[in-house]
């Protein structure tokens, strides 16, 4: 979290400095309060320079100055140096609380992350062409499809990916899923479309080993040259809205 930052002037050796150090007070953008206090304080810095080589200067010939002079300057240099620690102090803003940063949109995300974890299966999964089994349906698509589920529950709020099965000329009328459905073309010819409207003229043929993602709520459709095979993958429940609700064949 933010911290005060502390700013440190090497007094080692009576105060030496080599070049006059570059002092940033913490606490707005580019690590300045205010940058009159910036300006301000490396103002400073630069005199305790200037009086710092004097000082040097002093040292050399103490001798041959008076008493009180060599005291006079030794003095200026160490109120220069107390003045600029005090305007670095007073020049930094106080730390900020956690309760400050509630309302900041990069610790609180408007959006939460979801919940949902995909934890994957309770054991690697595997399966040889032979063994998938087909079952009829589902029942959200027209009598003649074959399904089979790999992976997952599509009922569920979960990762599911299932096969589905569909002879030539199948069709799928204008409809729309609540969630992504990331299809992969196993075997046959998959002509997709878009829009409310079934269009076979605007559809494209998509061949075995062809791949398309729909986002949630996007009106498509589809029909099948040959027996085809699809690959889908989502996340449940898996729901189809159809456009026109006399396409869907559980009413």
């Amino acid at each position: 979290g933010p911290t005060r930052s502390l700013v440190r002037l090497d007094v080692a050796q009576g105060y030496a400095f080599d070049e006059p150090p570059t002092i940033r007070a913490p606490g707005a953008p580019n690590g300045g309060a205010l940058p009159f206090f910036n300006g301000l304080l490396n103002t400073l810095s630069a005199s305790v320079y200037g009086v710092n080589a004097v000082a040097k200067k002093v040292d050399l010939d103490k001798e041959k100055l008076a008493p009180s002079k060599f005291q006079e300057v030794h003095t200026m240099k160490r109120s220069l140096i107390a003045l600029t620690c005090l305007l670095v102090w007073t020049g930094c803003e106080p730390p900020q609380e956690l309760d400050e940063l509630a309302d900041d949109p990069v610790v609180t995300p408007e959006a939460p992350a979801p919940e949902f974890v995909d934890e994957g299966p309770d054991e690697p999964l595997m399966f040889q062409p032979g063994e998938i089994e087909w079952q009829d349906g589902p029942g959200s698509l027209e009598e003649g499809a074959e399904y089979a589920v790999l992976e997952g529950d599509p009922g569920s709020a979960e990762v599911f990916t299932m096969r589905i099965r569909m002879p030539d000329g199948f069709r799928i009328n204008p409809h729309t899923h609540p969630a992504v459905e990331r299809v992969t073309v196993i075997s046959g010819t998959f002509h997709l479309g878009h829009g409310e409207a079934f269009d076979r003229d605007a559809a494209t043929g998509l061949e075995p080993g062809s791949h398309f993602s729909i986002p949630p709520g996007h009106p498509h459709y589809a029909e099948m040259e040959g027996e085809t095979v699809i690959q889908l993958s989502s996340i449940g429940p898996w729901e189809i809205e159809y456009v026109d609700p006399e396409h869907d064949p559980r009413n």
